[in-house]
């Protein structure tokens, strides 16, 4: 009878345990998509690490990218007034990420580790100015 206790006692723990990291991984993906869909504030956007700013760099621009290659050609995105205003929040986002990480964290930012990839983030901006947007 202990042993199955025992074990009852593990199951409840290791559910519990599931549960929770199942709702930090929720809160975690809500408070990213902010950089996605609202302006930030350089105010309010305070980094922990490099790799956070890497992070949140790099899927800004790969929205960026995403959203314009959905279009033709710039002129099409342009056009569209929606897509085109969401680009430039994203851009503004990004010139706030970028600006607000080398503040804080300076020379790392150029310094590859890994998960630190300043190389990915040239090489999607690289992209995007081939494409006619400028980060």
């Amino acid at each position: 009878m202990r042993k199955i206790l025992k074990y009852l006692f593990l199951l409840v723990f290791s559910f519990y345990s599931c549960e929770k990291k199942k709702t930090n991984l929720s809160v975690k993906s809500n408070s990213t998509s902010k950089h996605l869909t609202e302006i930030i504030s350089s105010d309010f956007y305070n980094p922990k690490t490099p790799c956070v700013c890497n992070d949140d760099g790099t899927e800004i621009l790969n929205e960026i990218l995403i959203k314009r290659k959905a279009y033709k050609n710039i002129k099409a995105l342009q056009n569209d007034v929606e897509a085109n205003n969401y680009v430039e929040v994203l851009k503004k986002n990004w010139d706030t990420i970028r600006w607000k990480c080398l503040k804080t964290f300076g020379t790392a930012m150029f310094t590859p580790s890994n998960c630190n990839d300043p190389d990915n983030i040239q090489a999607i901006k690289d992209e995007l100015m081939k494409l006619g947007i400028q980060t």
